[in-house]
């Protein structure tokens, strides 16, 4: 038997009931064939009971509109999809969405629950205890249920629900956790030691602080050698389209180190960096895989026992360019979006190196006690 079934229900007219649910009361009652259950939004019986009353004299007067028809989860599902395709939602985004709504889907088969209205806060705190015990980290999880809670909103604005069913459901960000830095030592053994397919798309990472995936759909035709910028924007074409994280468009500059790393590539084609030719792919002008790149790469790092991913030399770039006094503003301009916690982890780097050259300009040790 159902939770609802099990509920007291008390009359408050010829048509209208009402029951408590945890300590709100709500009504229940028939309209065209359907029926409602909906909140009163109070937690007095006794306010309850009228409420519930001047609803029965509206549905005798005809006066309540026709509630709206919740809609399934797999048609709200279905939908949201459907509309991330068409905002032209990065690939990696929807890939992610995908992931994340077969997960709900399969919670919501294991507990029965078929409407959208079911995605309740009691669904939300199993999916997160689901995505624990599965060892997803607590970063991971929060984007999990950011997905989850835009999808009872879309389903809100879409009025496939009626209410929210989400609604005031509060989501805690987690802290950022401190992220691998190499010294520019570390950083030179890591590219020296790549294989050489990788080497000047690992070079590129370290020089300009990109994401991976910036490198990775580089053209030629986005560098600008007679201005000196590199430009990161939105592109597409035969291959389908790519544009940068959070729609991160900016200009990189070209340093004296960087015009001749570039300048060394061989042009082969669109993409600045491609895949190493095979048998089964002799195209030379194939872009380069960022999952081929990341296990090339931890392979280095496991021969040099150190830590880190393709990500780590952006982490790199930010926390040495701090160090090294360049202003964060300017930072932030080179790289585009950081995470502003985690730029904070950053100048604390850099906080602690410009008290060094304080104590240094003073003519003490920082670890010496002033006289």
């Amino acid at each position: 038997m159902s939770e609802e079934k099990k509920q007291d229900y008390f009359p408050a007219g010829e048509h209208v009931s009402i029951f408590l649910r945890g300590k709100t009361w709500y009504c229940n009652y028939q309209q065209n064939g359907r029926q409602i259950r909906k909140s009163l939004g109070t937690t007095s019986k006794k306010e309850a009971i009228l409420r519930a009353q001047r609803l029965e004299t509206e549905l005798a007067r005809g006066e309540v509109p026709n509630q709206i028809r919740i809609a399934t989860l797999s048609e709200v599902i279905e939908a949201f999809l459907a509309h991330a395709v068409a905002e032209d939602r990065a690939a990696k985004t929807l890939t992610k969405y995908r992931h994340v709504t077969r997960e709900i889907t399969q919670l919501a088969i294991d507990r029965n629950v078929g409407r959208v209205d079911g995605l309740s806060v009691r669904f939300a705190d199993a999916y997160k205890q689901s995505r624990k015990q599965k060892g997803n980290k607590p970063k991971t999880i929060y984007n999990k249920l950011v997905i989850l809670r835009s999808l009872t909103i879309f389903a809100k604005r879409r009025r496939m629900v009626d209410q929210d069913p989400l609604e005031g459901y509060q989501l805690k960000k987690p802290k950022p956790t401190s992220q691998p830095c190499w010294t520019p030592d570390q950083a030179d053994q890591i590219v020296h030691a790549a294989p050489t397919t990788y080497q000047s798309y690992f070079s590129f990472l370290r020089e300009t602080g990109c994401r991976a995936g910036e490198g990775k759909f580089l053209m030629w035709n986005d560098i600008r050698f007679d201005t000196g910028v590199i430009l990161i924007r939105p592109k597409q074409g035969d291959w389908g389209s790519w544009r940068p994280k959070s729609g991160d468009q900016r200009a990189v500059p070209i340093t004296d180190k960087l015009r001749a790393l570039l300048q060394s590539i061989p042009n082969r084609g669109a993409w600045v960096f491609c895949a190493p030719t095979t048998k089964k792919f002799p195209s030379q002008d194939r872009q380069l895989s960022e999952r081929r790149a990341l296990l090339a790469l931890k392979g280095v790092l496991k021969t040099l026992t150190l830590p880190g991913k393709l990500h780590t030399f952006r982490h790199t770039y930010v926390s040495q360019a701090l160090t090294r006094g360049v202003p964060e503003a300017v930072v932030r301009q080179w790289v585009g979006h950081v995470d502003p916690a985690i730029m904070r982890l950053y100048t604390h780097i850099a906080d602690d190196v410009s008290q060094a050259y304080v104590s240094r300009f003073s003519g003490q040790s920082p670890d010496s006690n002033a006289s």
